[in-house]
C-alpha cells in the first residue's frame, strides 16, 4: 500500500505488486509531460518484461483532493491492486467541490467508490477493519483549526459491488493539519490487533497514534472508533528532519516507527501496548547511517524482521537484530546516479 509520489500535477512513477495477483509483478505509473494535463500511462513489469496495462483516462492529474495523487491498495479483496485516488468534481446544484474516490485495476476500466467532500487535508489507506479490504482514512481540520477529524472510510459489500461508506465522528487529534503542523500520516498495526491504525507527527517533534480499539460502530465488520495517545516520543525538529516509517522491526506483531536522525543515526521507535491496547513507543539508538537518508523498510533476508536500506550514491542494508541493526552491508552504487536525481524507492518481492 504506497502512496504514490507528492507534487501535484506530476507523476512521475509509483512502484508496487501483485497487480494481477501475482508476486513477480511491479507497476510503473508514469506521466509523459511533467504538466497537469497529461493522462497517465499504465506500465506492468514482470519478469518476462513490460507490458502496457492501458491508460487512466479518468486519472486527469490537477484535479485532485487532499493534497496528493493518490495511493494504491485492494479495495475490492481479489488478490490485485489498484490506484485510487480523489477526483474533484464542481456542483452546480448544491454548489461545492465534491471528490469522488475512483480506482482502476491494470488492463480494466475505473470504478467508483464513494463520494467525498473536497478538504480533507491528506489521505491515506489501510485495512482499518482488518476484514482483508482496504480502506481509506483522511484528516479534516475542524472550522476554527484546533482539531483534526479523523474520518475513515470502509470497503463494504453493496448488491452493486464493493462501495466505501464513511464513518464520521470516528476521533479526532487534538491539533490540526493548519497549524499544529500534523504531518507524516502513516498507517500501520501498532498494536497487534490485526486492524490498521495511524501516527502523524505534529510541528514540535511530538508524534501521536490514533488505534482503532473504541467503541464499536455499527457501519461494518468490527469497525471501531480510533483512540488518540500521545504516548509516544517527540522527536525535536532542531535534530529530526527526516519523515517517519513503520515496519515490524523486532517480530511482536506490533509495528514500530523508524526514522534517520540528521546526525546519522538510525532510531526506531519500539511499540509496546498500554493497558487499554493503545501501543506506547520509546526511542532506540539503532545504529549510525554511513551513506545518507533516504531510507526504506524490508524484510531483507526472511527471518520477520524489517531491515533498513539506505540509499545515497550507494546502497547499504542494515539487518535488523530485534531492537538494533547490524553493521552496514554494501550493496554497491546505485545504477543512474544518487537516489536524489531518481527520486523514490521501494522495496518487494521480485523472485
Amino acid at each position: 500500500m504506497s502512496k504514490l509520489p507528492a507534487g501535484r500535477g506530476v507523476i512521475n512513477s509509483l512502484h508496487g505488486q501483485n497487480f494481477r495477483n501475482n508476486p513477480f509483478n511491479s507497476l510503473q505509473l508514469r506521466s509523459e509531460t511533467k504538466s497537469y494535463a497529461p493522462t497517465p500511462n499504465w506500465k506492468r513489469r514482470s519478469l518476462w518484461g513490460t507490458f502496457s496495462g492501458g491508460t487512466l483516462s479518468w486519472y486527469e492529474m490537477g484535479a485532485f483532493g487532499a493534497a496528493q495523487l493518490g495511493f494504491i491498495g485492494d479495495y475490492d479483496g481479489n488478490g490485485k491492486d489498484e490506484v485510487m485516488a480523489q477526483v474533484l468534481v464542481v456542483h452546480s446544484s448544491p454548489p461545492g467541490i465534491v471528490g469522488a474516490m475512483r480506482s482502476q485495476e491494470i488492463g480494466s476500466g475505473n470504478r467508483f467508490y464513494v463520494t467525498l467532500n473536497s478538504g480533507y487535508e491528506v489521505l491515506a489507506t489501510g485495512d482499518f477493519n482488518g476484514d482483508g479490504y482496504d480502506d481509506v482514512v483522511g484528516l479534516f481540520d475542524n472550522g476554527t483549526n484546533t482539531r483534526a477529524n479523523i474520518i475513515p472510510a470502509y470497503s463494504i459489500d453493496t448488491p452493486v459491488g464493493r462501495r466505501f461508506t464513511s464513518v464520521l465522528a470516528s476521533g479526532q487529534f487534538g491539533q490540526s493539519v493548519a497549524t499544529g503542523g500534523l504531518h507524516d500520516l502513516t498507517v500501520a498495526d501498532f498494536n497487534g490487533d490485526g486492524r490498521d491504525d495511524i501516527a502523524v507527527v505534529n510541528a514540535n517533534g511530538q508524534i501521536f497514534t490514533a488505534t482503532t480499539v473504541g467503541n464499536a460502530r455499527g457501519n461494518a465488520v468490527d469497525v471501531r472508533n480510533f483512540v488518540a495517545s500521545a504516548a509516544s516520543p517527540r522527536l525535536d525538529p532542531a535534530t529530526y528532519s527526516n519523515p517517519i516509517i513503520a515496519g515490524n522491526i523486532n517480530n511482536d506483531l506490533l509495528s514500530d516507527i523508524f526514522t534517520i536522525r540528521d546526525n546519522d543515526q538510525l532510531i526506531s521507535a519500539i511499540s509496546t501496548l498500554t493497558g487499554n491496547g493503545t501501543p506506547s513507543q520509546s526511542l532506540v539508538v539503532s545504529g549510525t547511517s554511513t551513506v545518507g537518508e533516504n531510507f526504506v523498510l524490508g524484510d531483507l533476508d526472511g527471518d520477520g524482521l524489517e531491515d533498513i536500506i539506505v540509499l545515497g550514491t550507494t546502497v547499504s542494508a542494515y539487518q535488523s537484530l530485534g531492537t538494533t541493526f547490524g553493521p552496514a552491508l554494501n550493496f554497491g552504487n546505485v545504477i543512474g546516479g544518487a537516489i536524489g536525481q531518481m527520486g523514490a524507492a521501494r522495496t518487494g518481492r521480485v523472485m
